[in-house]
């Protein structure tokens, strides 16, 4: 039976061109393609199970263990493979085709683009520059010639699988000259990204009538991810909030004793789309500012009393914010939401700003755990920790949000930017 799905898991993922070399180290590629062919495997067998009325014969306990913890311990196997043949390719061990480079530029992006096809499993077999100073002065032809002269000469020397050109995209007249010359080769000429296109052609990939469009701006997250997300909240914090209620009423019971009443406060600041809610935390201060002026809490700041300052540094005084987590207002990873006073201000210094709202704040974030929490004293640092909530946003996945959070767990007790 084992033998049988991981034969039908091979030929399927065979079918999906899965260990064709462009696939083969690609992880998020490898591990969804896993999925779905071990999901296709489970159907097909419970299908032909049926069909030939022969379920009865195989045991309920192999089956489980052979699509359950066979499953996962496959997966393991496979994602150990891929990790090791990534790390033969760094290390230039292991090639698997070989390949002559046109580079346009200077020696940082010859090492650049030569990185990148050896990451692959692509030898550099030849090297040629474009003549910058033939294409400066508008001898773009000859500049074509002799690099598809490199290329043959090469090519009869010693052979290569492919013609790869790291040329910037805006230099059209060079590409047009150069494509014409190289394809007298009978070889595949393909064309690297350049910095500026590679951030534009980096999302999904989306096939129209007869062209092909980018995504360039990721929309909130799908349906599904929204349920799936949500559900993991709702589990969590509910959990979280009744395993955790003994230590809810001793930290109340501290505060109340250590500075007296409201033991919560409640701050407005905007979440999802820009709505406002009121986020709950255990007080640690001696002032409740939630107006038009909101100062930054500091290292040794007078307004956070003795009590509050443990609180602040075990990150304890968040607990609430599990409520917010039910209610809705906010999920268990995502930016961190800012008062509405410090919203105003960074929104009008940072043009990237409100593109945190795309998603639902979080108790914690990818920022956080990254180490750009606590006072941000310049705009650089505020910066910082928006460029992390935006790529949050754009790579988002819901393990992503698992190790987020079990990164959170180990920095409770040591992060020093808390306090």
């Amino acid at each position: 039976m084992s033998t049988a799905s991981g034969g039908m898991v091979f030929l399927v993922l065979l079918l999906q061109g899965r260990y064709q070399l462009h696939n083969i180290v690609l992880r998020r590629i490898q591990l969804i393609s896993f999925l779905q062919a071990w999901g296709i495997c489970i159907l097909l067998a419970l299908w032909a199970a049926f069909l030939t009325k022969t379920s009865a014969t195989f045991s309920r306990g192999a089956m489980s263990l052979a699509f359950g913890p066979g499953f996962l311990l496959a997966l393991g196997c496979r994602m150990a493979v891929v990790e090791g043949i990534r790390r033969l390719f760094l290390e230039r061990r292991l090639t698997l085709a070989s390949a002559f480079l046109i580079y346009a530029g200077d020696a940082e992006d010859k090492v650049e683009a030569a990185g990148a096809l050896a990451a692959n499993g692509i030898a550099i077999t030849g090297l040629h520059q474009l003549d910058t100073v033939a294409v400066a002065r508008g001898d773009v032809e000859l500049a074509a010639i002799e690099a598809a002269q490199a290329a043959q000469q090469t090519l009869l020397a010693e052979r290569y699988d492919t013609i790869y050109l790291a040329v910037p995209w805006v230099e059209g007249a060079v590409l047009a000259r150069l494509l014409p010359a190289l394809s007298r080769l009978p070889l595949p000429v393909l064309l690297l990204p350049d910095g500026a296109t590679r951030a534009f052609i980096a999302g999904r990939r989306v096939e129209l009538a007869g062209t092909t469009a980018f995504e360039v701006v990721r929309p909130p997250l799908s349906v599904s991810e929204q349920a799936a997300k949500r559900m993991i909240d709702v589990t969590l914090a509910s959990v979280g909030l009744i395993l955790l209620l003994p230590l809810l009423v001793l930290v109340a019971l501290g505060v109340w004793v250590s500075s007296g009443r409201p033991i919560l406060f409640r701050q407005m600041r905007r979440g999802f789309g820009g709505r406002t809610f009121g986020i709950l935390k255990f007080r640690t201060m001696r002032v409740l500012e939630n107006g038009a002026e909101v100062r930054q809490a500091e290292r040794n700041d007078p307004r956070v009393t003795p009590f509050g300052a443990l609180l602040r540094r075990s990150s304890l005084d968040e607990l609430p914010q599990l409520w917010n987590v039910l209610r809705g207002d906010m999920s268990l990873v995502g930016p961190r939401p800012h008062a509405l006073a410090h919203d105003n201000h960074y929104d009008a210094l940072i043009s990237t700003y409100a593109i945190r709202q795309h998603v639902k704040p979080g108790i914690t974030g990818w920022a956080q755990v990254n180490g750009h929490r606590g006072e941000t004293r310049e705009v650089g640092a505020m910066e910082k920790r928006v460029e992390h909530d935006l790529w949050y946003i754009s790579h988002f996945t819901l393990w992503l949000d698992i190790r987020i959070l079990l990164r959170t767990a180990i920095l409770a007790f040591f992060d020093k930017k808390a306090y």
